[in-house]
């Protein structure tokens, strides 16, 4: 089947690994969802000496209909977005502004503290 003719949230997917450097959690369940590491956004540690940060999209809480897609920090709730309030790669183009508008704001506070 063609990307093209997949399903929306399988193309919103694609859209953010292809167009805003995200990656599959794994490849061989792109279902599974998307993450991607950001630098700087909490102090660093032993076990985390640079302060990076993985923030994940999914269709996790919404799997039978794929029709909401979440961004996580963590456990952290970021946003969801209706798959169907725009194309696949309109919606990927918000939450990837999203992730980066945190990313952004957590370095600021760090840098602040």
């Amino acid at each position: 089947m063609e990307l093209q003719d997949a399903h929306y949230s399988d193309q919103t997917l694609a859209a953010l690994v292809e167009r805003h450097g995200w990656r599959y959690q794994d490849a061989t369940q792109p279902q599974n969802g998307v993450e991607r590491l950001f630098d700087g956004l909490a102090c660093d540690g032993m076990v985390v000496p640079d302060g990076t940060r993985y923030l994940l999209a999914n269709y996790a809480a919404d799997p039978e209909r794929c029709r909401y897609i979440a961004l996580y920090a963590g456990w952290e709730l970021l946003g969801d977005w209706d798959g169907r309030n725009g194309s696949p790669e309109e919606i990927a183009s918000r939450l990837n502004e999203r992730a980066e508008h945190y990313a952004r704001s957590e370095r600021i506070a760090l840098e602040a503290a």
